[in-house]
């Protein structure tokens, strides 16, 4: 087993808590708070978002792809960029028309 690589995950998840640690739920983060997140990250919180509404964001990678592309959007965010062009104070709940998405 490799050590260096248990330690180096170990201090991604530390830090990516550390950066979620500010906002009660995924819902309230900002989209300059998650323009900041790395693109793994940003995937993980919208995979937290969707469970927040009581979906399985595994069961349909296509409607979790798409609330993805809702929150890119509407907070400005282009593919690989850390910088929110729009909305950025805005939590990245507003982004997303749930009625769209059903269970």
């Amino acid at each position: 087993m490799n050590f260096r690589k248990i330690i180096s995950g170990s201090a991604v998840t530390v830090i990516s808590l550390a950066m979620l640690a500010g906002c009660a739920s995924p819902s309230a983060m900002t989209c300059d708070e998650f323009a900041q997140l790395s693109n793994d990250d940003r995937m993980s919180t919208i995979k937290d978002l969707i469970k927040e509404q009581d979906l399985d964001p595994n069961s349909n990678i296509i409607g979790t792809t798409s609330v993805q592309t809702d929150v890119l959007n509407y907070c400005g965010i282009i593919w690989g960029s850390s910088e929110a062009t729009r909305n950025n104070d805005q939590p990245i709940e507003n982004a997303v028309d749930w009625s769209n998405y059903t269970p």
